[in-house]
């Protein structure tokens, strides 16, 4: 991956995770971010883009992970294939259904939730499908 796809990925899916970053820039601001989500919020408000760890940490992706599974009827799979190829799988009953590929598994999670958190924005948000 190219070092300006990761930053903008990684964004993405800040944005994704902490959808109410902007309010750290209102002269009203009195909290509502949670203490794990505000470094990000930070990175966010400040253009500091190159701090944002997605594709580097299991941690850091495995809460969009989690949030992606949180919405209604979506799941998740990592796996392995021969030949040292991992994949990440999200599904959805209704409308949704995507496989993403890397060498690592890590790699191919980071991709797949980039992937669908496109999807959600473009999609998802403006007709409510969940």
């Amino acid at each position: 991956m190219k070092a300006q796809e990761i930053i903008d990925g990684n964004t993405l899916l800040a944005k994704f995770e902490v959808p109410n970053w902007e309010l750290l820039n209102s002269p009203d601001y009195v909290g509502g971010i949670s203490t794990e989500n505000l470094f990000k919020a930070v990175s966010l408000c400040s253009n500091q883009y190159e701090n944002l760890k997605y594709h580097i940490s299991w941690n850091w992706l495995m809460s969009i992970v989690e949030k992606i599974e949180s919405l209604n009827d979506m799941q998740t799979d990592i796996f392995s294939l021969q030949g040292g190829v991992c994949g990440f799988k999200i599904t959805s009953y209704r409308y949704y259904n995507n496989e993403s590929f890397a060498a690592s598994r890590i790699d191919a999670t980071w991709k797949g939730c980039v992937e669908f958190v496109k999807f959600y924005n473009e999609n998802v948000l403006n007709i409510n499908l969940l």
